[in-house]
């Protein structure tokens, strides 16, 4: 297992496709050499990450083309949308809680407390609902039926 952090003095890592360093090369070199120097299973690869680090995890399905085996996203599926084109096949599951106030489970704007500055940029963005982007997902990758299940639904329902 590695944990890899964004660079220091950073808030975070920069998405595929949009303007700073280029995390996703960092992570597709780091994803090489860990495969070169130690006993990995090229089948069974995997990222998890944690709101924003659950943005990157799950952009690496598309940037990744399919070296991925699955994602785990945690508060976070909503910050990155589906890419144009198909990835191979990739397993992702997703938590998110409907109260979070930081990443908000129906959309709209991030840090919903936020004031000042970060209020300010909070006020540019504007996530996709959890549900939304659950789907979108699955119908990029091929999926049909359920997306979500609610904590303590029958999954039998």
């Amino acid at each position: 297992m590695a944990t890899p952090q964004a660079a220091e003095g950073r808030m975070g890592w920069t998405l595929p496709h949009t303007t700073g360093p280029d995390d996703t090369a960092f992570l597709t070199a780091l994803l090489g050499h860990l495969e070169q120097g130690l006993c990995v299973d090229e089948r069974r690869e995997f990222a998890a990450g944690l709101s924003y680090g659950a943005a990157m995890a799950t952009a690496l399905v598309c940037a990744l083309d399919g070296r991925l085996s699955g994602v785990a996203a945690v508060a976070g599926l909503n910050i990155v949308r589906p890419c144009e084109r198909r990835p191979p096949p990739t397993t992702i599951v997703a938590f998110h809680g409907t109260a979070d106030r930081i990443v908000p489970y129906r959309g709209g704007h991030p840090f919903q407390d936020a004031t000042g500055e970060l209020r300010t940029l909070a006020d540019l963005v504007v996530l996709d609902p959890v549900e939304q982007a659950a789907a979108g997902w699955a119908n990029l990758l091929g999926c049909t039926g359920r997306t979500t299940t609610p904590v303590g639904a029958d999954p039998g329902a």
